[in-house]
């Protein structure tokens, strides 16, 4: 009698489980990959790095919107703020290290640093661990997406996905897998917002 309540309470919180895995979204799963920097409250791994490096992304809840006028303006430099982790919080899989890319233009103030594109970087020690990762990625923007396209192109593979419907922040996103032999690690998986869907 026992086993069987063990296994139908086994069943239920698979049951569960796959309840609660289908029920992020696109836009969802794409601000956890990149730490939820867009959204109101980042993830406290990345916090302290977005207040001192790119405050725009730190206090966006709490600041107004900046005028094209002052955005139209020449009168910046160009910077990139990189972000390296060895855990994910929510992406688990097997990686040596990553690295978010923050691309900035840093105006005079009042405006400061504008975050004008940002990428995030896995790398990888073994083959075995960059493509379960690569399968990882895919196999979870699959049921996600309404448009999606997988390729090979010239020693890469990429995958591009897009939500057609979202109303969000993002809808497009694209990975591309490479072997990097001018690198230590060897493998890169590079996720980026954008493709050509």
């Amino acid at each position: 009698m026992s086993v069987k309540r063990i296994l139908v309470l086994f069943g239920l919180f698979v049951c569960i489980g796959t309840v609660n895995a289908q029920q992020t979204n696109f836009d969802t799963y794409t601000n956890q990959l990149f730490f939820n920097i867009f959204k109101p409250r980042p993830d406290t791994a990345i916090a302290e790095f977005l207040r001192r490096y790119t405050p725009s992304l730190y206090f966006k809840h709490q600041t107004g919107n900046t005028t094209g006028d002052a955005l139209g303006k020449k009168d910046f430099s160009l910077e990139i703020h990189s972000f390296l982790f060895t855990h994910h919080p929510f992406f688990q899989a097997s990686f040596t290290n990553g690295k978010i890319e923050f691309y900035c233009q840093r105006y005079p103030d009042p405006i400061g640093t504008k975050v004008y594109d940002v990428k995030l970087w896995f790398t990888f020690d073994t083959q075995q661990e960059a493509d379960m990762a690569f399968s990882k990625l895919v196999e979870t923007y699959i049921p996600i997406s309404t448009k999606k396209k997988i390729s090979s192109l010239s020693g890469y593979q990429q995958a591009e996905f897009s939500e057609e419907s979202s109303q969000n922040l993002f809808s497009k996103i694209k990975f591309r897998y490479t072997s990097d032999n001018l690198d230590q690690h060897r493998y890169k998986i590079l996720f980026e917002t954008t493709n050509d869907l």
